[in-house]
């Protein structure tokens, strides 16, 4: 009878761990994922800055060759 009260815990475990693995690798997508977009966030920071940089360059220079 004992044996047979363990086997739903032993089942839940099994459960659980499963569901834990299952956690485990979407927190690893999910965190490759942030740094991808954290990436991409910062590429568009730079051709933002790229950009602005140009903006103020741009009209000094079109002053110099009139």
């Amino acid at each position: 009878m004992r044996e047979d009260n363990n086997r739903p815990n032993c089942r839940e475990k099994v459960a659980v761990q499963q569901q834990v693995e299952d956690l485990m690798k979407d927190n690893t997508v999910l965190k490759r994922e942030v740094a991808i977009q954290h990436e991409r966030h910062k590429a568009f920071e730079d051709a933002n800055q790229q950009l602005e940089l140009l903006k103020q360059v741009i009209p000094k220079r079109s002053e110099i060759w009139r």
